[in-house]
């Protein structure tokens, strides 16, 4: 039990967005101040920040499981996004400084409603690991304000996409007593994903963004045959499947990413 649980926690580890960290006021990536927002509701509060010429093309960023905004500080330094994007980073419900519910993915894609109608104008969607499930989840229920859609590593195919023995001991066990808010939230959602992902399925052949999924073949969170599973269900997809890349790409494969940020760019019509 001893052994199961250090490595739960050696898992969760592993994701630098893991641990919502304090906000730290006046920080600036390549010159650019990242500016704190806030969109309040009756639900609750959004947080989420934004960074670059806000005359350029929207694009959100969109965390994984657990996580918050900070997940793609290195991203923001150290690729191209900030050169020809105006880039929204969004603390997704429950995460961060955001003080809304959460839930399963079509709970969370509606208290961003308000988020959307003030920032998608269109704007296009990133999203890594959990966060690109979201972000079909919102390209299917936004379809006038998504222009574009990219998945890093997504959790985003059903059959692959099930508790795992990590899930049960979190929420059968004593630990679930003792687990950080944000590994609770985490451990909800990815309970929860399968069937959320089954039911996203029958709405994908109404997406009306093209869908540009990237998976890594030694991925060790996401079975690599997710790209092609759901590359199959869409109308309008391209699958980027790299057999040496792993989960961690937003962090340890830039160069590779900017590449594709710049082909979004070219051939969407923004």
């Amino acid at each position: 039990m001893i052994q199961a649980v250090s490595l739960l926690l050696f898992i969760w580890g592993l994701l630098p967005s893991c641990v919502a960290q304090e906000h730290r006021p006046q920080v600036f990536f390549r010159g650019h101040l990242l500016a704190d927002a806030y969109m309040d509701s009756p639900s609750g509060q959004l947080h989420y920040q934004a960074i670059g010429d806000p005359a350029l093309p929207a694009l959100v960023l969109i965390h994984g499981s657990p996580g918050d905004a900070t997940a793609w500080e290195k991203l923001l330094e150290n690729s191209v996004l900030l050169d020809h994007f105006f880039v929204l980073l969004i603390d997704r419900p429950p995460y961060g400084e955001t003080t809304l519910a959460g839930g399963s993915l079509s709970d969370q894609s509606a208290q961003l409603a308000d988020f959307m109608d003030k920032h998608c104008r269109p704007c296009g969607l990133v999203g890594h690991s959990y966060g690109g499930a979201l972000a079909l989840q919102m390209g299917v229920d936004y379809p006038k304000q998504v222009q574009v859609i990219l998945s890093i590593a997504g959790t985003i195919a059903a059959p692959y996409q099930k508790a795992r023995w990590y899930n049960y001991i979190a929420k059968y066990s004593p630990l679930r007593w003792v687990l950080p808010k944000d590994f609770k939230a985490s451990n909800q959602e990815m309970w929860s994903l399968h069937n959320d992902l089954r039911a996203l399925e029958q709405q994908l052949k109404t997406m009306t963004a093209p869908v540009y999924l990237y998976q890594g073949g030694k991925d060790i969170l996401v079975k690599p045959q997710s790209a092609a599973y759901v590359d199959a269900l869409l109308p309008n997809s391209k699958k980027i499947y790299r057999p040496d890349k792993n989960h961690f790409v937003i962090w340890t494969d830039i160069p590779d990413l900017n590449t594709l940020f710049m082909a979004l760019k070219e051939e969407v019509n923004w």
